[in-house]
């Protein structure tokens, strides 16, 4: 009588969750659950590559913590007891075969198989090649019964990667969205939700195992390894603390992680107050929880699917025909989305990584290459650009809530994006970076893919894409009300079009970092005399008539930004790779194919 064994990892839920379904009906309902912090993701020492930032901040570990102990309260609930085995600071590849090899000599409870959703990206696929490797070390020795490893899809996306149409398929998909998302829509089918596991089917553990404690807040599993905690006492603005920010009344988002805070997220915005509706005409907002469904953090984390959502949608719109309409469409616009992000990573690899992104091997072309962006190391910019500090009261507002609440709109993530690659012409890489520590959604294939849409190395047709921040500004905040809000130096600020003079109104405001926008092309002096706009969903990008290069002294960047982005992976990012440069673009697929690291 054999036992599966369930890593749960970003799939925290009961719901919809096939490594646990399948384990319940391979091993007759005999499950044994488990979770670890990953020390490597979430821990006192876990750091980003490039920037070294915080790799999980206060408010995602927050969530996080959360959606942990809810999906223990929810075993224990629903499965008479069962209990999830949690390890902190810990790696899986350690803790599982030791688990196993315990529970056999010391329990006589015989593990037959392991149970996990695979991942895409390198950094998962590494733990998971890890934990293969020490299960068999641990069959090799054959002191125990042999372990099986079973790595299963999952639902972490919308459209099955068997389902896609050839011409749309993970080896075949057009480097275009719009291309690619004609294909699916018309030839893809969408699966129906997997159901739970039936209680009555379902045997835990008859015996209590030692463990962690369950985290009841995020400083136990990260300490003080948050952005947070190294910027509190430095930016001149108010820094929320751990115990305020989520009842800061500002915050967008203010909710709890965890399967059941997911169910009543999708129950409210749909049949609660019928903002689904409205979604088309409010997703570009700024204030409030309404103006977008918030559901993205809980996708993050698996605490609910693509499928559910794309069930309940289907089930709006039968129970409400008079509400039915475009709205809806675009929530399935945003899912097909991330699916785009997730099955580019899996066609990709670790380009996703790459300086030069997407862009570089999707070419193959040496010429190209050659012609890539350098981008500028400034550390004073940077900080500036993370702390809300640059002078432009739509950027500031948006890292400040970003900083304050690990929350920002998608309009204000584009336009800090922009301004950080466009018009600082930093190293978009930081900002990825920085955008992971942050993020309460943060999920890497959509973090990653993003980012270099706005650097223009992605697949992007439009590479030059540009957001002035001044005039989407006036666009989407015209009266101020969310720039004041995150500004309190501005609060009787009532002409924002003066970017170049506000501090001379009002002195605790800094100076804009940069006097011209888009690379020199325009000229800040130009932009305010420009005429308001009065229409919202204009193009963003403008160009200024004066194409003035920046002008000033650089800032000596500190060693770690002088670090050149080396490695297997990025043979088209070596200043004397003249000989990688010449390869063909399918052998240039081939090597990122086969690297295992960022």
């Amino acid at each position: 009588m054999s036992w599966g064994l369930v890593w749960f990892r970003n799939d925290l839920r009961v719901r919809d969750h096939e490594a646990l379904l399948t384990a319940c009906l391979e091993h007759a309902g005999r499950i044994i659950p488990v979770y670890v912090f990953d020390k490597r993701q979430v821990g006192p020492h876990a750091r980003t590559r490039l920037g070294q930032f915080s790799k999980c901040s206060t408010p995602r570990a927050q969530f996080l913590v959360e959606a942990v102990q809810d999906l223990a309260n929810t075993l224990r609930t629903h499965y008479r007891g069962m209990q999830l085995l949690v390890y902190k600071n810990a790696l899986p590849e350690n803790v599982i075969p030791k688990l196993i090899a315990e529970l056999s000599t010391e329990k006589q409870v015989h593990v037959g198989a392991v149970y996990y959703h695979r991942e895409v990206c390198s950094e998962e696929r590494a733990v998971e090649d890890a934990l293969r490797a020490a299960l068999c070390a641990l069959n090799q020795r054959g002191e125990l019964p042999a372990v099986t490893l079973r790595a299963l899809d999952g639902s972490s996306t919308l459209y099955h990667a068997d389902d896609l149409p050839s011409g749309a398929s993970v080896g075949n998909m057009p480097p275009v969205f719009t291309s690619w998302r004609k294909l699916v829509e018309k030839g893809a089918r969408i699966r129906a939700p997997l159901p739970m596991p039936d209680p009555a089917k379902v045997q835990p553990l008859p015996l209590s195992l030692g463990c962690d404690p369950i985290p009841t807040c995020a400083r136990e599993v990260i300490g003080d390894n948050c952005e947070q905690a190294r910027l509190r006492h430095r930016v001149p603005w108010t820094l929320p603390d751990d115990a305020t920010s989520r009842v800061d009344p500002r915050h967008a988002c203010p909710f709890r992680g965890g399967e059941s805070a997911a169910q009543e997220r999708v129950q409210a915005y749909t049949f609660g107050t019928d903002a689904i509706a409205r979604y088309k005409a409010t997703r570009n907002g700024l204030l409030g929880t309404e103006y977008s469904t918030k559901w993205s953090p809980y996708l993050a984390l698996g605490n609910v699917t693509p499928r559910q959502l794309y069930a309940v949608l289907r089930r709006y719109e039968t129970e409400r025909p008079e509400k039915k309409g475009i709205s809806t469409y675009w929530v399935l616009f945003e899912l097909e989305w991330r699916d785009f992000f997730r099955f580019t990573a899996m066609r990709y690899g670790n380009a996703l990584f790459w300086r030069r992104g997407l862009q570089a091997v999707l070419r193959g072309d040496p010429q190209v290459a050659g012609r890539s962006k350098t981008w500028r190391q400034d550390a004073v910019l940077l900080d500036r650009w993370q702390t809300g500090m640059t002078g432009f009261p739509l950027v500031d507002a948006n890292q400040r809530e970003l900083l304050a609440t690990g929350w920002m709109s998608n309009r204000g993530r584009q336009n800090v994006a922009s301004f950080l690659t466009k018009d600082l012409e930093i190293d978009w890489r930081l900002g990825a970076e920085w955008f992971e520590s942050l993020l309460l959604d943060y999920d890497a294939c959509s973090n990653y893919g993003n980012w270099q849409y706005a650097a223009g190395v992605g697949l992007d047709p439009r590479a030059d894409r540009h957001f002035d921040v001044i005039r989407q500004a006036r666009m989407y905040d015209p009266e101020g009300h969310y720039m004041r809000r995150w500004l309190p130096e501005l609060e009787s600020c009532t002409d924002w079009s003066q970017v170049l003079h506000l501090h001379e109104h009002y002195p605790e405001y800094p100076a804009p970092v940069v006097r011209h926008l888009h690379g020199g092309r325009k000229n800040l002096d130009d932009a305010a005399n420009a005429p308001k706009c009065a229409v919202r969903g204009t193009k963003s990008g403008s160009r200024g008539r004066r194409q003035t290069k920046q002008t000033g002294k650089p800032h000596r960047e500190p060693g770690w930004m002088r670090q050149a982005h080396t490695g297997a992976v990025d043979i088209l990012d070596n200043r004397d790779g003249s000989a990688a440069l010449e390869q063909n673009r399918q052998t240039v697929l081939d090597a990122y194919l086969r690297s295992q690291k960022r």
